[in-house]
């Protein structure tokens, strides 16, 4: 009897251990099969030389020798007689009183984007665009006082419409500028028929 029960361990420890080999089986089938494959891995080329026979050769075209170009001298510098400046006299300054620097207003840009111009009217050439918020000084303004004479973070001066800024306290202090002349129509010749 103690043998058929060894026995019975025995057929029992065989079935596990196979049954446990069949799950590690299919297991590690089971995650190859979901491994992505490989790429195929394709012939490279080779090269194969080409031979050519000499008489293949003799009905091509001989080879034309290139031109040699020499270099030519190189061209001398002629003396240019050049006058020497005679001395004038300078008139010297005479020293002007300093004059006391007109206020100034810092401001900002009230709308979303503003022309900066050249002169204060549209005729105008624009010099640069500004965003709304940024921060100019304002130095002085026109006769009609609607436009101001500006100064950017950057140094640069312009002239912008006076309502499009926010921020001016009392304009009437600032200082009255000439503005640059106005801007020349250009003119485009006309074709009269029948003259």
């Amino acid at each position: 009897m103690p043998r058929s029960r060894y026995q019975q361990r025995l057929n029992t420890c065989s079935v596990l251990l196979l049954a446990l080999l069949l799950l590690i089986l299919v297991s590690s089938q089971w995650m190859l099969s979901r491994r992505p494959p490989r790429p195929p891995i394709l012939p490279t080329a080779t090269a194969t030389p080409l031979f050519i026979s000499r008489e293949a050769l003799a009905g091509l075209p001989t080879h034309t020798p290139y031109l040699i170009f020499t270099p030519l001298p190189s061209p001398t510098a002629t003396r240019t007689h050049t006058p020497t400046p005679i001395p004038t006299r300078t008139p010297t300054r005479t020293p002007t009183a300093t004059a006391t620097p007109a206020p100034t207003r810092s401001a900002q840009i009230a709308i979303e984007l503003v022309n900066v111009r050249s002169g204060p009217d549209p005729a105008y050439d624009v010099t640069v665009i500004l965003g709304q918020g940024e921060q100019v000084t304002v130095r002085g303004q026109n006769a009609a006082r609607d436009w101001y004479f500006v100064e950017m973070t950057n140094g640069d001066t312009g002239w912008i419409f006076a309502e499009l800024l926010a921020g001016v306290a009392d304009p009437g202090v600032l200082a009255v500028l000439t503005p640059p002349p106005s801007p020349t129509p250009t003119l485009t010749p006309a074709t009269i028929s029948g003259a």
